[in-house]
């Protein structure tokens, strides 16, 4: 089963507050190396898409986060059990 992470995001702009629903987006594997002459490193993150979103009119986002978040397809961390608030 393909991993996916679905999202509540809400933004501080200029223009005030928004808040937008992130449907379901594929997560990837990804492998990133990093070394240089003293250390070595290596590390496995899960990656979406980059996403983009649209406002109503033209905005500076101040800040923004995610509100709420849910997975479909983890077996790993057993997050699709669990909601993010």
């Amino acid at each position: 089963m393909p991993r996916t992470v679905e999202a509540t995001m809400v933004a501080d702009t200029d223009q005030g507050w928004f808040t937008w629903n992130q449907p379901a987006v594929p997560l990837t594997r990804t492998t990133y190396a990093s070394a240089n002459e003293q250390t070595k490193a290596r590390w496995v993150i899960a990656e979406s898409p980059e996403l983009t979103v649209m406002f109503p009119r033209l905005v500076t986002i101040r800040h923004a986060w995610i509100t709420a978040a849910r997975t479909h397809g983890d077996a790993y961390f057993g997050w699709d059990l669990r909601t993010a608030h």
